[in-house]
C-alpha cells in the first residue's frame, strides 16, 4: 500500500529526514519486490520522477576528495545530481551489501567515476574549475588517464 501511495505520488519530502521513517520501514521487509526496491531508491534519492531510473546511485565519501568533486561535476553536466547520494544520508540508515546490491549502490571511487565518465562521455566534461593538484591525483589514480584528455 505504501509503495502504491509513494509511486502516485507528485513528489516526495525534500529532505531525507522526513522520509527516513518511511525507507526504515520498507527496508525492515524481508522480501523486496521490484516495487521495494523502486521506492527504497526513490526514497533515498528525493526524486518522484526517477522512479523508474535504475542508473546506479554514488555515496559520496566522508570527506570530499577529487574524485567526489569529479563525480558531482560529472552528475551536474548530465542533469543527474539526483544519483549522488549524501554520505550523511548513509550514516543515518543501517545498509548490508545485499541492500546496496539491490538500491545499485556504490561508493565514489576511481572505477566508478571511470564508468560514469565513460558513460556520459569525456567530452561532456568541463573540468576548468578543478585545479592542478586535484587533477594530477585523479590523472594518477586512473587506470585509463586519456578518459579525460580526450
Amino acid at each position: 500500500m505504501c509503495i502504491r501511495l509513494l509511486y502516485k505520488a507528485s513528489r516526495v519530502a525534500a529532505l531525507f529526514s522526513d522520509r527516513k521513517d518511511l525507507f526504515e520501514k520498507l527496508l525492515a521487509q524481508t522480501y523486496y519486490s521490484e516495487g521495494h526496491i523502486k521506492a527504497l531508491r526513490c526514497l533515498l534519492h528525493g526524486r518522484r520522477d526517477k522512479w523508474e531510473d535504475n542508473s546506479s546511485l554514488l555515496v559520496e565519501p566522508s570527506q570530499i576528495d577529487a574524485f567526489a568533486q569529479l563525480a558531482k561535476l560529472a552528475l551536474e553536466t548530465v542533469q543527474q545530481s539526483w544519483r549522488l547520494i549524501a554520505h550523511d544520508i548513509i550514516g543515518q540508515i543501517a545498509l548490508n551489501d545485499l541492500h546496496r546490491k539491490s538500491l545499485i549502490l556504490t561508493e565514489v571511487s576511481v572505477k566508478t567515476i571511470e564508468s560514469l565518465i565513460f558513460e556520459i562521455g569525456p567530452e561532456q566534461l568541463d573540468c576548468a574549475n578543478i585545479d592542478e593538484c586535484q587533477c594530477s591525483s585523479i590523472l594518477n589514480n586512473f587506470s585509463n588517464p586519456e578518459l579525460l584528455k580526450t
